[in-house]
């Protein structure tokens, strides 16, 4: 994101190379966002990088909470949950429950607090309810 602000700013200042790179895609843009009618905004912009950005974190944290049922196969007496990528872990067992809980938290921190904002930012109500906490 940092990166993709450098770039913005640099072609607002009119740096040559960066405006010839990017004149082409803005053009062909605003053509499109034209011919269908649509009305692009900084939320659905961020939306969208946001999505981009953050898929492989996604992954990755519901990769560590992935599971699968294990039973042993000589006695099947044996049974219980166990991590799926290392079978000699047990599901939120002592090396597991670190890793699970930490990708608990980037889910619901940094995954679905900011979809939330940004699927409900469109609605007053949400608006008003911001408002109460003075961030502007």
């Amino acid at each position: 994101l940092l990166l993709l602000y450098g770039w913005c700013k640099m072609y607002e200042e009119g740096y040559k190379y960066v405006v010839c790179v990017t004149r082409p895609i803005h053009t062909t843009l605003a053509h499109f966002w034209q011919t269908f009618g649509i009305k692009p905004s900084l939320v659905d912009s961020t939306v969208a990088l946001y999505t981009i950005c953050f898929t492989p974190i996604t992954l990755v944290s519901l990769k560590l909470l992935h599971y699968t049922e294990w039973q042993s196969i000589p006695s099947k007496e044996e049974t219980g949950i166990v991590f799926y990528y290392n079978a000699t872990k047990n599901y939120f067992g002592w090396p597991h429950s670190v890793f699970g809980l930490f990708a608990i938290l980037v889910l619901l921190i940094l995954i679905n607090m900011p979809m939330l904002y940004f699927l409900f930012y469109p609605f007053k109500w949400f608006q008003r309810f911001l408002d109460c906490f003075k961030l502007r």
